[in-house]
């Protein structure tokens, strides 16, 4: 799946900020103890995946539980017994959990954005993350606000895109993705294969 971002011209005064940051070792473990659920980002090795993570405080004996299903979905969260080293809090990125935000928001404060441009390959730091009313995500990205949108692999470009400023970033930053130019003679739009 790819990404693009739109520019916005939302004043962040009428937004509210989010608070998915990503979380210290001593956040991380306060809020297993109060018995929230967190994400830890990437821990599943095979694919990749998010991990969510809990502390059964109801059990005789307190224990870490892990689900790879996201405890909003339809089917829930299955939680198997699983014992979490305390490093993970620390050596990968965890989140507090948010059904409200989690699979919706794709970059997080302090996460680095490439993305190509007419004058060539940019970078940009994600400095907060925003929602409006209508529960719609806002990134600011170099300090100004983008919203960011998936796109199927196949990208279909109509003439109504005038006016739009359009940039492609790169979902893995560890990957030499290839680009071609896509363009009404008006903007050209990047789309990554």
């Amino acid at each position: 799946m790819s990404y693009i971002m739109l520019k916005s011209d939302k004043d962040v005064a009428d937004l509210t900020e989010t608070v998915q940051t990503a979380l210290t070792i001593d956040k991380s473990l306060g809020l297993l103890v109060s018995g929230m659920p967190l994400v830890v980002s990437k821990l599943e090795k095979t694919t990749g995946a998010d991990v969510f993570v809990r502390l059964n405080m109801a059990a005789p004996t307190p224990v870490t539980e892990i689900s790879y299903s996201s405890p909003a979905s339809s089917t829930g969260a299955v939680w198997s017994s699983y014992p979490i080293a305390i490093n993970v809090f620390s050596l990968y990125t965890v989140y507090q959990f948010d059904p409200k935000f989690y699979g919706a928001q794709k970059f997080y404060v302090g996460d680095t954005i490439r993305y190509k441009t007419q004058g060539g390959a940019a970078v940009g730091l994600v400095n907060a993350v925003f929602i409006d009313t209508d529960n719609n995500l806002y990134y600011q990205v170099n300090g100004e606000l983008y919203t960011i949108a998936e796109t199927p692999d196949g990208v279909t470009v109509n003439s109504n895109i005038s006016g739009m400023v359009v940039k492609q970033p790169v979902a893995d930053p560890e990957e030499d993705f290839h680009t071609i130019d896509v363009s009404d003679y008006k903007d050209t739009v990047y789309v990554l294969y």
